[in-house]
Formats: structure tokens, C-alpha cells, sequence
């Protein structure tokens, strides 16, 4: 069972995004099945994730992947972009 993975891609779509405190949530795959994964991001960040939501487009970032509870979370994400491929 997976509890911690450092430095890690993700991939996936934008399904929630917390208002003004920066707080989204991204639906990708995490050893070969489709999780939530919650993250804290910069407002520059949080802007560009908006957007993604909004158009449906595919994004991925990196970051350090750990589990608490039952919950997923991307701690220090960084690169976050839209997803090129798309």
C-alpha cells in the first residue's frame, strides 16, 4: 500500500477548487488506479488550475505524495501546468 512516494508526476483533471484558499482537488491515477488527490497552491497556480476546471483540460504537477487517513495529498506541488499532451 502506498503511503509515501517524493517527487512524483501527476496527471489528471481538475474536479474541485476551494475558493480563496487555494485548495484544489485533481482526479489522476496512482499506481494504476484513479484517486482524489488534494493540494495546496499558489495563487498563480491556483489560477492556471481554474482555468483547467472551467475547460476541462488535463494538468500535471509534481510534488511529494502522501497519504493521511484515507485522504491523498500532493505536498510542496510545483511545475503545475496544463497537460501539453492535450
Amino acid at each position: 500500500m502506498l503511503t509515501r512516494a517524493i517527487d512524483i508526476e501527476i496527471q489528471g483533471m481538475v474536479i474541485e477548487v476551494g475558493g480563496s484558499s487555494g485548495i484544489v482537488t485533481i482526479m489522476g491515477v496512482v499506481v494504476s488506479k484513479l484517486r482524489k488527490i488534494q493540494m495546496a497552491l499558489t495563487s498563480s497556480d491556483y489560477n492556471i488550475a481554474c482555468f483547467a476546471d472551467r475547460k476541462r483540460l488535463p494538468v500535471r504537477c509534481n510534488g511529494d505524495l502522501i497519504k493521511e487517513g484515507k485522504n491523498l495529498l500532493l505536498q510542496n506541488p510545483r511545475n503545475f501546468r496544463l497537460d501539453a499532451a492535450w
